[in-house]
Formats: structure tokens, C-alpha cells, sequence
């Protein structure tokens, strides 16, 4: 009994977390360093949106390039990358978490395959 109420609230506790989390996926579109925002354009055409986000200063930038991933963590948005447009411009994920959709985490793409097997 003790073993499938433990189950339970675990469960719940899971379902409830993962609402108030969220992943939007997209280009970038625009970054505006002064208000530390970011515009990303979501879904492909003719549906697609465009969503802005305010970024904190603790969010957590990541890629799998390495040597871009060391210059993220230090500039942050203002780094180059952001500065592309169009097809040019970075795939990124934008983690959120909570009702007012804090942003937790970015993940940038470089848009660089690796290499099939």
C-alpha cells in the first residue's frame, strides 16, 4: 500500500512539473541586447508565429560546439551568432519553466551535421 501511494504522488509530481515546463523551438529572428530579449519565428509556413522572450542574466546558454559554447557563456546574447538573419540565422530551443514561462535555458544549433557512419 505504502509502495503504490509513494508511486502515486511520484507520478503527480512529474504530470504537475511538466506543465508549467515548455520547449519552443525556432529561428532567430531578433535579439535586442538592451532589453535582454530574444524574437524567435516558430513553426514552418504559412503557420508559423513569432514568440519574444525576456532573457535573465542566470539562464543557461549550451550548444555542442565547444569553442562556441565557451564564448555563449560569456557574452551571452550579444554574442556574433545572434547576429544572423534569415536562413543564416540559429535553430535554437528555448526552455522555459513555470505559469509566466521563465527562461531557464537556451540551446543553440550551428547548423553543422555530423558526419553519417
Amino acid at each position: 500500500m505504502f509502495r503504490k501511494s509513494v508511486a502515486a504522488a511520484v507520478a503527480l509530481f512529474l504530470c504537475v512539473g511538466s506543465l508549467f515546463a515548455g520547449e519552443h523551438q525556432g529561428r532567430v529572428k531578433s535579439v535586442d541586447t538592451t532589453k535582454g530579449t530574444i524574437t524567435i519565428t516558430v513553426g514552418r509556413r504559412p503557420d508559423t508565429k513569432e514568440m519574444t522572450f525576456t532573457i535573465p542574466k542566470d539562464a543557461k546558454f549550451t550548444t555542442t560546439n565547444k569553442d562556441l559554447a565557451e564564448k555563449l557563456t560569456t557574452e551571452g546574447l550579444k554574442n556574433e551568432i545572434f547576429t544572423k538573419t534569415g536562413r543564416q540565422a540559429p535553430r535554437v530551443t528555448i526552455v522555459t519553466e513555470g505559469e509566466k514561462e521563465t527562461v531557464k535555458e537556451i540551446k543553440v544549433s550551428t547548423g553543422r551535421r555530423r558526419p553519417q557512419q
